[in-house]
Order: C-alpha cells, then sequence, then structure tokens
C-alpha cells in the first residue's frame, strides 16, 4: 500500500473513531465523556466534523451548504447529542459563541499526504480584543493575532511535523 493510500486511510480513520470509536459502539459514560470534552464549543464542534467529513471525502466540505448537510445527515443522532450539536437550523453552530460573529470555513483542504500535518479549519472573523481563535484538526486551538487572519485562512500556519528541522 502506498504512503499517500495509507496516510488517507489513517485520516479516515481518525474521523470515524473520533464520532465513533471514542464514544464507543454502544455509547457509555466514559466514551460519550471523551467525546463531550472534545466538543465543548462551536469551533471545536465544526473542526471535528470538519475532519470527519475531511476523512471520508479526501477533502474538506466545497461550501457551507455540503458541510451543513453532511453535518445534518451523516453524523450519527447520538453522537450529534453527545457534541451539543441541535438537531434543527445548524446556524448558531457556525457562529463563535466569543465573537458572536460567522466562523470562516475554509473549503476543499485536501487530506495531507506527507507527515502529521494539523490544518487551520475553522477561524473566527473578528476575534475579540485583537485575537482570533482558530481551530485545527488534530484536534488543536490557538489564539493568534487577527492580523494573522489571512495566513490561516490560506493555510501558510498549518502545523507540520516531520522529521527534526522539517516543519513549524
Amino acid at each position: 500500500m502506498n504512503r499517500f493510500v495509507s496516510r488517507r486511510l489513517a485520516v479516515a480513520s481518525a474521523g470515524l473513531a473520533l464520532l465513533l470509536g471514542v464514544a464507543g459502539c454502544g455509547g457509555g459514560p466514559d466514551g460519550d465523556s471523551i467525546l463531550k470534552d472534545a466538543n465543548k464549543n462551536n469551533g471545536e464542534r465544526l473542526a471535528n466534523a470538519y475532519s470527519f467529513y475531511q476523512g471520508l471525502n479526501q477533502a474538506g466540505p466545497p461550501d457551507i451548504d455540503t458541510f451543513k448537510a453532511f453535518i445534518q445527515n451523516d453524523i450519527p443522532a447520538d453522537k450529534k447529542k453527545v457534541m451539543d450539536i441541535p438537531s434543527g437550523s445548524l446556524d448558531e453552530l457556525f457562529v463563535s459563541e466569543r465573537d458572536g460573529q460567522p466562523f470562516y470555513i475554509r473549503p476543499d483542504v485536501p487530506v495531507p499526504t506527507t507527515g502529521s500535518v494539523a490544518q487551520a479549519v475553522v477561524i473566527e472573523t473578528q476575534g475579540v480584543g485583537g485575537t482570533i481563535q482558530v481551530f485545527y484538526t488534530g484536534p488543536k486551538m490557538v489564539e493568534a493575532p487577527l492580523a494573522d487572519i489571512e495566513a490561516y485562512k490560506s493555510g501558510d500556519k498549518d502545523i507540520v511535523a516531520g522529521p527534526p528541522g522539517i516543519g513549524q
């Protein structure tokens, strides 16, 4: 199996593990607690759903409507409940609780083909006090200067971990 195919399978497995394995196929308090802790706010919920989409489709959603349809139709209802994703309209999910503005969702981010990459995929658009929150696949969240927003939107701030001397 070539490295590209192996990486794609690993990402798909990670996304499925997040929604199914970590929470346990039958649920249970331990798995559900872990899943709930990984989804404490809208940014985390969206970044985790993005990772799942990416793992199944080899790239992130091309637009917000496709992403909303995926969350609505393809994430199991019991997992959405644990993640605190509403069963009706998803409009509030796509808004930062911190700055009250819609998130920027990076479209079509491909599954990484080399190394370990955390990709900035959910980004506050206004922020608070001159900082924005940026949510990565991985999962990871950083607070960054609002002045750096375009670098996060373009992927210039994605985190690549590889052999010593490579990456950020």
